[in-house]
């Protein structure tokens, strides 16, 4: 973890795009590469349940979730496409670190955050319940969502399928 203490201020400073779909962007750029380093440990150091992050590893996170620069978002993007998992190992951390950026408030933070949710393949029913409103303002994003916008009308219908009539009111759902 040294190594990686001592690479993101230097990945930070490499120039992006803010251009196109960040969790693309992401995979080749560096801050998004130690990004996955970080899940890769997570995922060997996670714990069961909603048992929080690792002490080594929150202090890391936490400077990718607030990193203000473009390459903080690609590192996001990671985080974002992983979020499912993030939630079941620490809701309280994934609620205040990670679900506000998903607010269209700020349209460059959520098409990125977004963008990289979207490539995942699944939503809790848990999860849902936090990001409903902020999933369905989605639809008034589609150009800010660039090629994601492909996936959020499967993944609404997916929500919808196995969540049944508590996953969407009888408005929502026509």
């Amino acid at each position: 973890l040294g190594v990686w203490d001592k690479a993101w201020p230097e990945a930070i400073r490499v120039s992006v795009s803010p251009d196109g779909d960040m969790l693309a962007l992401a995979l080749n750029h560096p801050a998004g590469i130690l990004a996955e380093a970080l899940l890769e440990r997570l995922a060997v150091a996670k714990g069961e349940g909603d048992s929080g992050l690792p002490p080594d590893l929150k202090p890391r996170l936490d400077r990718i979730a607030s990193e203000p620069a473009v390459a903080g978002r690609c590192a996001r993007a990671m985080l974002f496409s992983r979020l499912t998992w993030f939630f079941s190992l620490d809701k309280f951390w994934v609620s205040t670190a990670l679900l506000p950026k998903l607010d269209w408030a700020d349209r460059e933070e959520a098409a990125g955050a977004w963008q990289g949710f979207l490539w995942s393949s699944r939503v809790t029913s848990e999860l849902w319940k936090h990001i409903k409103p902020r999933f369905l303002a989605c639809f008034d994003h589609i150009v800010e969502l660039g090629e994601a916008a492909e996936r959020l009308a499967p993944r609404f219908a997916s929500v919808a399928i196995e969540g049944g009539s508590e996953a969407l009111s009888p408005t929502e759902a026509t």
